[in-house]
């Protein structure tokens, strides 16, 4: 092979071959800066906690009044379940939103500690606050996407279910309540970087970014599927251990049903600020990736 000097023009050494991102690398790089920022990311989650909770107790009571008050269809009329999927689409849906900014919180720490000074305690949700029109832009669009999807997915298994109904098992379970959620996150996580995008780049509307996104997750759906599952499974395990600790809780000392409520919504709160960060930061971490590689149009699954 011919030296450097011997060859006719300007020698360009090789290259080294750039790695492209992986599902490993990805789910490793993830709980790194999960790790390494807990207590940041667990203090962004608190305040959404605690909001989830009290919408979901002012919804109870809203809707228990509207009951009382004869405001809500009886159960067998025509109009019941219109109003009944009107009613859970505007209650999922604001947790939906909450979510949202929760989500562009998060986006918004792990984007500035990869380009900039790291912010805050005392300004966590400041940048989710300037883009909040846009956020919930994302989260309307989403919302709307994913309640359509779950609709006509559980809508499509109707004549399975009825045909197992009377004698359910794992199988009937599964199709009635995962699938249902998990096909629509998978297709939908294709917008995912559209909040960490919004949270970079100030002078991008929603529009521009749902189709951003669209660009550079094409094949990223099975991995962000597997890694919803896996939250699933990890937050169900933890469930019913805290069940059963709550359980022993009552039945061996004289706390009062007050002070016992407290306690439990005080530990799910803490448990969905420290469940939910990781999804956050996996899409905020690829769209980093993606952004700073600005040849590549989409990111590489692993083989």
């Amino acid at each position: 092979m011919n030296e450097p000097y011997e060859m006719h023009g300007t020698y360009i050494p090789d290259q080294p071959e750039e790695k492209k991102l992986t599902w490993n690398t990805l789910l490793v790089r993830t709980y790194i800066i999960y790790r390494q920022r807990f207590w940041t990311f667990f203090c962004i989650g608190l305040p959404a906690g605690l909001v989830a909770y009290l919408t979901s107790q002012f919804q109870h009571a809203l809707i228990g009044q509207m009951s009382l008050a004869g405001w809500l269809p009886a159960f067998r009329s025509s109009s019941f379940w219109g109003v009944a999927l009107l009613i859970m689409f505007v209650k999922n849906g604001v947790f939906w939103l909450i979510s949202m900014f929760f989500f562009a919180a998060i986006a918004s720490n792990v984007i500035t500690n990869q380009y900039h000074d790291a912010c805050s305690l005392s300004d966590l949700y400041s940048a989710a606050r300037a883009r909040l029109g846009a956020v919930l832009a994302v989260g309307v669009i989403t919302w709307v996407l994913m309640f359509l999807g779950r609709l006509l997915l559980r809508t499509s298994l109707i004549p399975f279910l009825q045909h197992f109904w009377h004698y359910p098992n794992n199988l009937t379970l599964t199709l009635m309540f995962v699938v249902p959620f998990l096909i629509p996150f998978g297709l939908l996580s294709r917008f995912g970087l559209a909040i960490p995008e919004l949270m970079a780049d100030s002078s991008r509307s929603a529009g521009q970014a749902l189709r951003s996104s669209l660009k550079k997750t094409e094949n990223w759906e099975p991995f962000f599927m597997m890694f919803l599952a896996k939250s699933a499974i990890i937050g169900y395990v933890i469930y019913w251990l805290a069940q059963l600790g709550f359980n022993e809780l009552w039945q061996r000392t004289n706390i009062s049903g007050t002070a016992f409520d407290w306690i439990t919504w005080a530990f799910y709160i803490c448990l969905a600020a420290m469940l939910e960060s990781p999804l956050f930061i996996a899409f905020s971490i690829l769209y980093c990736e993606t952004a700073s590689k600005p040849e590549e149009s989409q990111a590489a699954i692993a083989g």
